[in-house]
């Protein structure tokens, strides 16, 4: 089965996930966190266990009737092929899922889709591929992001109302790291969240060690 927290947001009433998380985390209990309620997002748990070296995929719900309106905020899942029920728990349980409450996510590195893992050598190329579009009736786009490690790398704005923003980087792996797509409306309730791509370099895991001992 799938194993999920909802409400993993960066609210002080939403500090009992963290716990629970805390136990469940480390026995591989936990599958994925609901980082956007509505109109209401959170990264900061997220992120602590990604850079703790967990695999863990985002997801999103409306919390209706209490946040928003149904699908205010949505999961997309990649599931390959015809739809079905188990397809997509299938892409949800690998990962390859984006959270969004208007902009649609594509990225990749190396050519591998959200949720993959890319092992490699000290040095090798990482060839990031990312793109955020959304409805004009819904909003503009103000930025797409590429993340590494909690820590925004590079940032492309546009220059005029733009409805799609790409995003390019190719730089040698000098560590292992995990990657996620970041896409920002005009309005700050606007955005999307892809789930990591995972690198490893020269065997060593995508955590991110000198953040260790302060999460823990």
């Amino acid at each position: 089965g799938l194993v999920g927290y909802a409400h993993v947001l960066d609210l002080p009433n939403a500090k009992m996930a963290l716990k629970g998380m805390a136990l469940d985390m480390p026995f591989g209990l936990v599958d994925f966190a609901e980082i956007m309620t509505g109109s209401a997002f959170g990264t900061a748990t997220w992120f602590d266990f990604l850079n703790l070296g967990y695999k863990l995929a985002p997801s999103a719900g409306s919390d209706y009737p209490y946040v928003d309106v149904p699908g205010a905020a949505r999961a997309y899942v990649q599931v390959g092929g015809p739809f079905t029920p188990q397809g997509w728990f299938d892409g949800l349980k690998r990962g390859d899922v984006f959270v969004t409450s208007g902009p649609m996510l594509e990225f990749s590195i190396n050519g591998q889709n959200i949720g993959s893992e890319i092992h490699l050598r000290r040095g090798e190329s990482l060839k990031i591929s990312g793109k955020a579009s959304i409805n004009p009736d819904i909003d503009a786009l103000s930025s797409v992001e590429l993340i590494e490690q909690g820590e925004v790398i590079r940032t492309v704005s546009p220059k005029a109302k733009a409805t799609e923003l790409s995003i390019q980087s190719n730089f040698p792996a000098e560590h292992g790291a995990w990657y996620v797509l970041r896409a920002r409306g005009k309005d700050s309730h606007v955005l999307a969240l892809s789930a990591p791509i995972y690198v490893y370099v020269d065997g060593q895991g995508f955590w991110k060690r000198a953040e260790v001992p302060s999460i823990v």
